[in-house]
Parts: C-alpha cells; structure tokens; sequence
C-alpha cells in the first residue's frame, strides 16, 4: 500500500514541482486525501512534513538540473518552483552542504 502511495505521490509531484504556487493543500487534494492525514504519512514514511518533502523533492530536481551546463542557478532555482533565489540557496546549501554553485562547476 505504501508503495503505492509513494508512486501516487511521484506523480503528482512530477507535474507540479514547477509551479511556485503548489502547496501542501493542493499536495494533500490531488492525493484524494485531507493536509493532515498527508502530513501524518509523510512523517510515519521520511520523517519530514509534507512542506519539507515538497521543498526537499524540488531540491532534489534542481541538483540534477544544476548539472546541465547551459542553465544557470536562477534558471534552475524558478524552473523547480522557488520564487527567491537567496531562499533557494540557503535550502540548497543547508539540504546538500554545498551552495548551488559549486555543483555547476563540478566536471
């Protein structure tokens, strides 16, 4: 059942991880069920709340994003949905303990 779940959940993330507007209320409505029982089961999964999955799966998008030569931190930064690209740093660095810069100079 759970793997289910997470499949579902992959779904939906994948189509909206882009936009800066999708929160944990629209998460929890297109999974067909109420922001606190996602929240719950986010917790009992991974041990985050649904905010800190949604932040840390565009996290996880960016540094392969970051990887690409031809885009730069900004581009990559409101390609995954943050709006402040100090924001998106300071989440990039405290999540992979490097700034996002570092990764687009890596060879």
């Amino acid at each position: 059942y759970d793997e289910k779940f997470i499949a579902r959940l992959e779904i939906i993330l994948d189509k909206n991880l882009s936009n800066p507007d999708f929160t944990t209320e629209n998460f929890a409505y297109e999974a067909n069920i109420s922001r606190m029982q996602l929240h719950r089961k986010l917790k009992s999964l991974f041990g985050v709340s649904a905010t800190e999955f949604i932040r840390n799966e565009r996290l996880k998008l960016a540094y392969q994003l970051l990887q690409k030569p031809n885009l730069t931190v900004s581009e990559v930064a409101y390609a995954v949905g943050f709006n402040e690209i100090t924001y998106f740093s300071k989440c990039f660095k405290d999540y992979f303990s490097v700034p996002p810069s570092a990764i687009q100079k890596q060879p």
